[in-house]
C-alpha cells in the first residue's frame, strides 16, 4: 500500500493537471468566440513553446 502522504501528493498533482487542461480549453473557446479561427491559431502559436518546455522538463525528470 502507499502511504497517505504520497497518495495526497498524487491527488494534488492530478487536480493541477486537470485544472491546467480546463484552462487551456477555456482559453481556446474564448479565442474562438472572440476572434474565430485566427484566434485559435494565435493561441496555438503561443502555446507551442510552452508545451515544448513542459515536455523537455518531463523528459529530464524534474
Amino acid at each position: 500500500m502507499t502511504d497517505p502522504q504520497s497518495a495526497e501528493t498524487e491527488r494534488r498533482q492530478a487536480i493541477w493537471g486537470f485544472l491546467i487542461a480546463l484552462a487551456v480549453v477555456v482559453v481556446l473557446i474564448l479565442a474562438f468566440v472572440l476572434f474565430g479561427l485566427p484566434g485559435v491559431g494565435m493561441t496555438m502559436v503561443v502555446v507551442t513553446p510552452i508545451m515544448f518546455v513542459i515536455l523537455i522538463t518531463l523528459s529530464v525528470g524534474k
